[in-house]
């Protein structure tokens, strides 16, 4: 709405604070959590669209330090695509302004993004170092799942966290479970789907739209029938999954974007995309090319 963004570029400009308010909202802009961190952006008369980026940070103080840069949209993405058909405002403010909570109270649970973070790094880990795909026992996944959390925790550095040596064990083991029931999950559809072979995991890609709109991004896992030049995409979700009105209505173009790039880095046909979901164990959504949809004759399946 151009109106209300003049509307706050005067309010910056001339009254020099601004507050947000922000809470959790679902892919359909439904409210999941209110979290009523509020902050108090400090800030100079500025040439639009400069706003304010978190210099040094202490969860322990109520003041934070923070400075005013310019932005400059340098590539575009899937996941800035997606934010803007849900909420422009929102795509503006928080993925392109990057605004971002400048008060949060310390947390003794994991922020939303740091727990996809750890499960994504560690799948990447199962599938990529610990040679996932190949381990035929329950008893060897295991031992590679725990073996890649406990690095990646080892490695990740967490915002605003403050726990005990109990809570995170427990949390620990929330996600030892989680990731044990998702691999042994895709080992079951291995085995039914035998033609994969090692799986490329975070591919990252980049581009350009119409000549003048740079793009990139990263593919959470390729399963690649190099026998036959196909693969399949799949996108890894942690909680909500879109669902396939939205895609149809090019509402989300994460996986239709990854079939097209997959098919330039892989040099093979798409067979689909899908979307993962690590809590439900599933795959009920995606997008899939018509001929493989359904076995049909000698025809190879793969779902």
């Amino acid at each position: 709405d151009k109106d209300f963004i003049f509307w706050l570029e005067n309010s910056i400009t001339f009254h020099k604070n601004i507050y947000f308010s922000r809470a959790n909202f679902g892919l359909k802009g439904k409210e999941l959590e209110s979290s009523w961190a509020i902050d108090l952006l400090p800030t100079r008369s500025l040439h639009w669209p400069n706003t304010s980026f978190l210099l040094q940070n202490d969860s322990n103080d109520f003041a934070e330090k923070l400075a005013n840069f310019p932005v400059d949209i340098k590539k575009y993405s899937a996941t800035l695509f997606d934010a803007y058909t849900e909420c422009t405002f929102r795509a503006l403010a928080r993925n392109i302004w990057r605004i971002r909570d400048g008060i949060i109270d310390p947390s003794i649970d994991l922020q939303y993004l740091d727990q996809g973070d750890i499960l994504h790094k560690s799948l990447e880990k199962f599938y990529k170092n610990k040679n996932g795909r190949s381990l035929k026992l329950a008893a060897e996944r295991k031992t590679a799942v725990d073996t890649a959390l406990a690095e990646v925790l080892l490695e990740k550095k967490l915002a605003y966290h403050r726990t005990t040596d109990f809570l995170s064990k427990y949390q620990e083991e929330n996600f030892q479970k989680l990731l044990l029931n998702f691999v042994n999950y895709d080992a079951k559809l291995y085995e039914d789907f035998p033609h994969f072979d090692e799986p490329l995991c975070e591919v990252k890609f980049s581009g350009i739209w119409d000549n003048k709109y740079p793009y990139e991004g990263k593919i959470d896992r390729i399963d690649v029938d190099s026998q036959r030049k196909r693969f399949l995409v799949l996108d890894y979700k942690n909680n909500s999954v879109p669902d396939n009105k939205e895609i149809l209505e090019n509402q989300n173009i994460q996986l239709q974007l990854y079939m097209l790039e997959g098919e330039k880095i892989t040099g093979f046909e798409a067979l689909g995309g899908i979307f993962a979901s690590i809590k439900g164990c599933s795959r009920k959504t995606g997008l899939v090319r018509k001929k493989f949809n359904e076995k049909k004759g000698n025809e190879i399946s793969y779902y």
